[in-house]
């Protein structure tokens, strides 16, 4: 079963302001790192549950966030089955520490 994939606008933010830093360094790169993060994204439509959980970001948030990995960053999703949905919830470089609240 195919789920639809929906990203946060803070994500999807977060997706730009990024792309944006690359940019500064060369367009080229810029255009194929955001290809592949958004193709990677996209492709959580199939089989989303096969990611791992994220324990601390899932205790943290209150519902089970799974995590994929895209080049050097996390990017953080929940699974709602009963809508058959993939909700993009964060962006994270991996060389960053999660947030405390």
């Amino acid at each position: 079963m195919t789920y639809r994939v929906r990203i946060a606008p803070d994500v999807s933010n977060a997706i730009m302001d990024q792309a944006m830093f690359v940019a500064s360094d060369s367009v080229d790169r810029t255009l194929a790192w955001e290809a592949v993060m958004r193709k990677r994204i996209e492709d959580l439509s199939n089989m989303p549950t096969a990611y791992p959980v994220g324990e601390d970001e899932s205790l943290r948030l209150g519902y089970e966030v799974r995590k994929l990995n895209v080049g050097d960053f996390l990017v953080f999703f929940r699974v709602i089955e009963t809508t058959k949905e993939v909700v993009v919830v964060g962006l994270r470089h991996g060389a960053m520490l999660p947030p405390t609240d």
